[in-house]
């Protein structure tokens, strides 16, 4: 707990101008969290939260990471996340759709490529590891859960389809 304040610094770091300082942050988490001296949960949950709270500071539903934010900022966000996401059980926690739609919709709004690409990816990888981790199969042809199909329709009406096709 005495390290959260440090988290949240680190988390900010992310979107360093200078790869080598993203590298580092990104190491130091995954090596705190490894080592137990602040969970994976919460370097998750920061991370969610530092990119929900730019948004919801600017006014636009995406704010400076959509508009000013980098590339490489976001990109290095969602990749902690994916880490996280692999090496830790965070899903278990974080399951909750609004955990995770602000970072999924403010990234599909991106004026990059690679970022809404990397944030659908993101969210096609929550998606399964909440909704198919017994199974590791997706049918397609059976009937959505209702869990699962508020996550789907909280996407945006156009890669709802999309993203369906790819589960």
């Amino acid at each position: 707990a005495h390290l959260l304040p440090l988290g949240m610094q680190f988390v900010e770091r992310l979107g360093d101008g200078k790869e080598a300082v993203r590298v580092r942050t990104t190491e130091t988490l995954m090596a705190l969290a490894k080592a137990g001296r602040i969970t994976p949960v919460a370097v998750a949950s920061l991370t969610l939260q530092s990119i929900a709270n730019a948004g919801q500071s600017a006014g636009d539903g995406a704010g400076k990471w959509k508009s000013g934010g980098s590339s490489e900022g976001w990109l290095c966000r969602i990749a902690l996340l994916r880490d996280l996401l692999k090496d830790f059980v965070v899903h278990k926690e974080l399951h909750e759709i609004s955990q995770w739609m602000a970072v999924v919709n403010a990234g599909l709004g991106h004026a990059q490529k690679q970022v809404r690409y990397a944030a659908a990816k993101l969210f096609l990888t929550v998606f399964r590891m909440i909704y198919l981790e017994d199974s590791g199969e997706y049918d397609i042809k059976r009937d959505l859960q209702p869990g699962e199909v508020e996550w789907l329709k909280a996407l945006p009406s156009n890669l709802q389809a999309g993203l369906m096709s790819k589960v």
